[in-house]
């Protein structure tokens, strides 16, 4: 039995799975940024609305009326004003989203480098068993992978991710930059089909 055997995380099946109430992550996402206050089919339009859905598209992707619409903006004053400045909060969810996918995604790789790490700190009778095998691509990839793990690495993750060098969130191109002046982005580059420095 492998000291290992319960550290492996669970594979992620449902990246784009539905939730009880009919609604993708990605709506859910693009809700968030919206301040109507409501889980309701007025907060799920301006949802589709801030994801660039034009007014047509997002009335037809619901299956409702362009009157039920137009009937909420004469109703609802607040409902109207954020449907009139919906462009201010399409520019919010794109960074937001950005910043999800590429945490998102970031996660995945982490979760490839672990399953490498693992297989390759476990005997060959445990790998048998397992009906498993360090093959010479995990070899491959755990040498590349050794020189992301480093101390100055963690430390520009970190500082991008809360903003503490730059004074503010997120931003993916301070990202590259940052790790393409560290010496840290050689690996990433490589990985895209660039020619090795």
């Amino acid at each position: 039995m492998s000291a290992f055997e319960n550290l492996s995380p669970e594979p992620i099946n449902k990246l784009t799975s539905v939730s009880d109430n009919g609604r993708t992550p990605e709506e859910a996402i693009a809700r968030s940024v919206i301040p109507w206050p409501y889980d309701d089919d007025k907060s799920r339009y301006l949802g589709l609305r801030a994801s660039s859905f034009t007014r047509r598209e997002a009335i037809a992707y619901m299956g409702i009326a362009n009157s039920t619409v137009s009937w909420w903006i004469s109703t609802y004053p607040e409902f109207a004003k954020i449907d009139k400045n919906i462009h201010e909060y399409r520019k919010i969810l794109s960074e937001e989203y950005l910043g999800i996918e590429f945490i998102r995604n970031f996660r995945l790789v982490m979760e490839k480098d672990f399953r490498v790490l693992k297989k390759s700190l476990m005997s060959k009778a445990d790998l048998e068993a397992a009906e498993d095998s360090f093959t010479s691509q995990d070899a491959a990839y755990l040498n590349k992978v050794r020189s992301q793990y480093s101390p100055q690495t963690l430390d520009v993750i970190h500082n991008l991710l809360t903003g503490q060098k730059q004074g503010q969130g997120f931003d993916f191109t301070d990202i590259v930059k940052a790790l393409a002046q560290s010496g840290e982005g050689r690996l990433a580059m490589e990985w895209k089909g660039a020619p090795p420095k």
